[in-house]
């Protein structure tokens, strides 16, 4: 049946198969829900949500479709929530493992064959290489305390492996928008992050598109294959570029080390403590010998 209202309702007002009707000056602190009518405003005011819910067949409530604009804009925030994720998680690796992301970014550049390759192997032996390193604990009584950590660790492990290649194929991405111009470290860090942030609304454009076009079915299903295609190879090609590059690590390590030889602390012949330093041997003249 029908609810007339008032007064104020503390709470919600919920009819079944029957109207909300909210007469002058009423009020309804909570939500009005109406599974198989509708909610009529006369004046009064509803100060949570206005729900309207059909009914089948049945009497069981059917949730109304989303309307093509609501859709598109909720599509369009998921997409920017990715972006803002995708940004927090970009800071993070510039700050922790910067050089290791360059190294990945090089091979990427330098092996992309390759990488692409070696990115569908490393997909196809994902499973058969955690089953073989669980089955390889469960041999010995410690090793089966240790599957649940294994595991996560395994899955923990890859997702990271993931991750990186997918800033790596952003990074370069960003080179070829925009070379990064010679100069000193802070400059190429700069670069880097200008880099990053271009390449990473570059791989999600094709999202944003497909969300932009929800008001027709097929051009969305169209331009989700697109995106999904484009992401797929991304992460594919980055996959392989951090697994031939072993994550940047020992790319990594030689450019520290690099940089330490690079050093003018270590260079000085004289120690600051004042001992002398070595000369060079000369040859003297032998007091025997004329």
């Amino acid at each position: 049946g029908n609810a007339d209202v008032h007064g104020r309702v503390d709470g919600d007002v919920v009819t079944y198969r029957g109207d909300i009707i909210v007469h002058d000056r009423a009020e309804i602190a909570g939500n009005a829900i109406a599974i198989g009518g509708t909610v009529r405003m006369e004046g009064g005011r509803v100060s949570g949500q206005t729900l309207t819910l059909a009914v089948d067949g049945q009497g069981l409530p059917v949730r109304a479709a989303a309307t093509p604009s609501r859709r598109i804009m909720e599509q369009l925030a998921l997409v920017g929530g990715w972006l803002a994720i995708l940004l927090v998680i970009a800071v993070g690796v510039l700050v922790l493992a910067s050089d290791n992301l360059s190294a990945v970014a090089d091979a990427l550049e330098r092996h992309y064959g390759s990488t692409l390759v070696a990115g569908v192997a490393g997909q196809v032996a994902f499973a058969p290489l955690l089953v073989a390193l669980l089955v390889a604990l469960v041999l010995s009584v410690l090793g089966i305390l240790l599957v649940p950590f294994a595991a996560v660790a395994y899955v923990i492990v890859a997702a990271g492996l993931v991750t990186l290649g997918f800033l790596a194929t952003a990074v370069v991405i960003g080179r070829g928008w925009r070379p990064a111009p010679p100069g000193s470290d802070r400059a190429r860090r700069a670069a880097t992050v200008r880099a990053l942030v271009v390449g990473i609304v570059v791989l999600l454009s094709p999202w944003a598109l497909a969300a932009a076009l929800g008001a027709w079915p097929l051009a969305e299903s169209l331009a989700r294959g697109v995106a999904f295609a484009t992401t797929w190879v991304a992460g594919t090609a980055g996959l392989g570029a951090a697994l031939i590059s072993r994550a940047g690590i020992t790319r990594a390590q030689s450019h520290q080390a690099k940089r330490a030889m690079a050093s003018p602390s270590w260079q000085t012949p004289t120690p600051v403590s004042g001992v002398v330093a070595a000369r060079r041997p000369t040859a003297t003249p032998s007091q025997g010998l004329r």
